[in-house]
């Protein structure tokens, strides 16, 4: 079971809700995780946080000054696309560009929007 809203109230109290994948454990404790890699308290204790990080099906690469750069690649960082509308234009929700440093002079227009790929 998943908690879609950000706000889970227990005993009164708004408490900031994440994606850590569980819900309640007992009357009033939240799941907790762990970071990756771990962080380390001074005491020696690991921190631990109710967020977890984003998570991405797929992430697309765009560096047009990439002298490999070609909106026929597929978009990886070894062979990136050269324009951010080619990124949009295969992008589907739960997936991610990253576009490199740089001016693009041009006119993204994505193919697609929402939250689901039902939408």
């Amino acid at each position: 079971m998943r908690i879609t809203s950000k706000v889970l109230v227990m005993d009164m109290l708004a408490v900031y809700w994440g994606l850590c994948g569980g819900l309640v454990r007992g009357e009033n404790e939240l799941a907790m995780c762990s970071l990756e890699p771990p962080v380390m308290l001074p005491d020696g204790t690991e921190f631990q946080t109710w967020e977890q990080p984003l998570r991405f099906e797929r992430t697309y690469h765009v560096d047009g000054s990439n002298p490999n750069a070609s909106d026929a690649n597929p978009g990886t960082s070894d062979r990136p696309f050269a324009t951010i509308n080619r990124a949009a234009q295969v992008l589907q929700p739960g997936e991610r560009v990253v576009v490199a440093a740089g001016v693009y002079r041009e006119w993204a227009r994505p193919e697609r929007g929402g939250h689901d790929r039902e939408h």
